[in-house]
């Protein structure tokens, strides 16, 4: 009896040594679940490596981990997404379809309907009544998309991303968040135009919860009062939670909602975030074209060049003091000797952008910033001092004195170790990989739903919950 015991004993053993041996050198097994971050401005996927334990955003063929949530729909069963969309644009921006996650889900009043369609250079129409579409027309046909068909679009090519550089067939199932306030037709609406892409979603978790998990909240001693402020390329929210180890309890949420202003070159609209200080900068610098040259720019190529130039000055500016913005404008000709003959040649716009400039140009935009903190906290009956971590997420945090007056506010430093373009989608991947049983085990997230309303911030005033 007492060898038959060993034998089995040592059977154990040995085979607890095979599988950690397996588990040690054996390559991973391919990850089954990925996470996806369905932005309103834009997008990207995830996924947890099962033995390394950590959490990867998948590139695009160029190496671009974010994807614009932009669907052009040309002709007729053709569809174009992302950069190649945005390129599109700028020939004919009324079949060029973008904020789908806006309209997701809603159920529109005939006034609040004609108040959003105004802000769109596409056609919107109600549907049933309630139900906003976008409108593509090709001719004499004329297509109607839900926002979940859109969004759909989207999503099929974050998959397919996903199952290119997994080197897998399918990808089928996934995590995927959503904005905390989202109510149950939204968060369906969302669940749907996932399955229109093929993917099945196995949980949905709010945005601010998966930033905390991206920056392992969870896992800290004394850190219990959380503020995540997401400021991207079109919103601002701020979010109040509350993290009791694995468990995140939302209790306040605040953000502008965005202003519209017609700008042709910016998609159409503009809202507080990255555009809204890009389209101060390109206000300048128009302004400074048409003084030196007496020439007001409206040559298409050359506004797109100058939209580009703003862009990569902005993102220059959050390490450098100074940068020099050197463009083409080929609607501006002078004369110049060649071979003793004149020619005509392009103008070469040349202006030194110094940080100072941008930020006084900004001002008031970047002061705006502090209203939707101050009526989360309040919303919460909490103050500044009551805060255990500041968390910063979406693009525009990069910008330093964003930092600056965050930090001021709160009198403390802010939580960016993790690129924060990314942080909700590495978040959906940790939770993804929880699903998938992935080793290293990692906490699964719980979430109290949030069943209050969001304070919506109009400008210089506070709409209380409506």
């Amino acid at each position: 009896m007492t060898n038959a015991m060993t034998i089995v004993g040592s059977s154990i053993i040995v085979v607890l040594i095979a599988g950690y041996i397996a588990q040690k050198y054996l390559p991973p097994p391919k990850p089954a679940i990925v996470g996806i971050d369905l932005g309103t401005t834009f997008s990207c996927v995830s996924v947890f490596y099962s033995g390394k334990g950590t959490v990867e955003v998948i590139p695009d063929e160029l190496g671009r981990k974010t994807i614009p949530s932009v669907v052009a729909i040309p002709s007729k069963n053709t569809y174009f997404v992302g950069y190649n969309a945005l390129e599109l644009s700028n020939y004919d921006s009324s079949r060029v379809f973008y904020d789908a996650k806006r309209f997701i889900g809603q159920q529109f009043t005939e006034a609040k309907f004609n108040m959003e369609k105004q802000r769109y250079p596409f056609n919107v129409m109600r549907l049933y009544g309630t139900v906003a579409v976008f409108e593509a027309g090709h001719g004499a046909v004329v297509e109607l998309y839900k926002a979940e068909e859109i969004s759909s679009f989207v999503l099929s090519y974050l998959k397919k991303m996903a199952e290119n550089y997994l080197k897998v067939n399918r990808v089928q199932r996934a995590v995927m968040s959503v904005p905390a306030e989202f109510d149950e037709l939204q968060r369906n609406a969302t669940i749907e135009a996932a399955r229109l892409a093929g993917i099945e979603v196995l949980r949905l978790i709010s945005e601010p919860t998966a930033a905390a998990l991206a920056y392992g909240l969870h896992k800290k001693e004394n850190t219990r009062h959380v503020v995540i402020f997401d400021l991207g390329g079109g919103t601002l929210d701020v979010s109040v939670l509350i993290v009791l180890g694995g468990m995140f309890i939302t209790r306040a949420i605040a953000g502008y909602i965005y202003i519209y202003i017609y700008i042709h070159i910016q998609l159409g609209h503009n809202h507080l975030g990255g555009q809204d200080f890009n389209h101060k900068l390109f206000q300048h610098l128009m302004q400074v074209i048409e003084e030196q040259y007496g020439f007001l720019l409206t040559d298409e190529d050359d506004l797109h060049s100058l939209r580009m130039a703003v862009e990569q000055a902005k993102l220059q500016l959050t390490n450098a003091t100074e940068t020099l913005i050197e463009i083409q404008l080929k609607s501006l000709t002078v004369d110049k000797e060649n071979h003793h003959r004149k020619q005509q040649q392009p103008v070469t716009f040349s202006y030194q952008l110094t940080r100072d400039l941008f930020e006084k140009l900004n001002h008031q935009l970047f002061l705006k910033v502090l209203k939707p903190i101050e009526a989360a906290l309040a919303d919460a009956n909490m103050k500044a001092d009551d805060v255990d971590e500041v968390v910063m997420v979406g693009g525009s945090t990069r910008i330093p004195k964003i930092r600056y007056i965050v930090s001021n506010y709160f009198n403390k430093s802010l939580n960016c170790e993790i690129d924060p373009e990314l942080a909700v989608a590495i978040g959906v991947g940790v939770q993804a990989g929880v699903m998938a049983q992935a080793w290293p085990v990692q906490v699964s997230a719980t979430e109290i739903p949030f069943k209050s309303k969001k304070i919506h911030i109009y400008d210089d005033e506070i709409d209380l919950k409506q």
